[in-house]
C-alpha cells in the first residue's frame, strides 16, 4: 500500500520519523530536450534495417542518454526544504536510498549541488542495483530509534519490496507532474 504524492508537503509528519527517500525521479529529475517520439522519428530513417524490437531498444537507449545529459532539476525544492525543517523539528532524520552505483557518488553530489541541496547534510545509501530496496533497508538501516519510518520512491516495484519487508513502513509514490517517460 502507498499514497501517491507530487509534493513533499503532502507527507504527514507528527512524530520522530526516519524518512528514506529515493533520488532519481523523486528528489530530482532530468528531462530530455526531446520527447521519446521525437527521437523515434529522428532515428527511424537511420535504423530502418533493424528489426522493430532492436530499433525500439536503440531509441530508448538514445532517449536515456539524452536525459542523462540534461541539467538536473529538483522535483519540489520548497516542499523538500519544508520536509527537512519539519523532520529536524521532530528530531527525525532524512536519508537517501538509490539504486545507483556507489561509484557515482561524486556525480550524485554534483547533481545535489546543482539543485541547491547540500549532499553532505545527508547519508546517501547506494544499492548498486544489486539488492532490492526492501532487503537493503532490512539489512543496512536501523529504524528502531524512530517512531515511524517513511519510504518515498517513484517505482511501484521498489515500494512493493519495502512493503514486503515491513508493513509498518509508510510508503509514498512520488509522481513528478509533466515528466514523460
Amino acid at each position: 500500500m502507498y499514497k501517491t504524492i507530487n509534493s513533499f508537503n503532502q507527507i504527514d509528519l507528527n512524530t520522530k520519523t526516519l524518512v528514506i527517500c529515493d533520488i532519481d525521479n523523486t528528489l530530482l529529475y532530468q528531462k530530455s530536450e526531446r520527447t521519446l517520439k521525437e527521437i523515434y522519428e529522428i532515428f527511424q530513417k537511420d535504423f530502418d534495417d533493424l528489426p522493430k524490437e532492436e530499433f525500439e531498444k536503440e531509441v530508448k537507449e538514445m532517449y536515456q542518454i539524452s536525459k542523462s545529459m540534461a541539467k538536473p532539476k529538483c522535483s519540489d525544492f520548497d516542499g523538500f526544504n519544508n520536509l527537512v525543517k519539519k523532520v529536524n523539528e521532530l528530531d527525525g532524520k532524512i536519508i537517501f536510498l538509490t539504486a545507483r552505483n556507489s561509484t557515482s557518488s561524486a556525480w550524485t553530489k554534483r547533481q545535489f549541488e546543482i539543485i541547491g541541496i547540500n549532499y553532505d547534510n545527508f547519508n546517501v545509501h547506494y544499492t548498486n542495483n544489486s539488492i532490492t530496496k526492501g532487503n537493503y533497508i532490512k539489512n543496512n538501516i536501523d529504524t528502531n530509534e524512530y517512531e515511524n519510518t517513511i519510504f518515498i520512491d517513484d517505482y511501484e516495484s521498489y515500494i512493493s519490496t519495502v512493503n514486503e519487508h515491513d508493513k509498518n513502513i509508510i510508503c509514498y509514490k512520488f509522481e513528478i507532474e509533466g515528466l514523460d517517460e
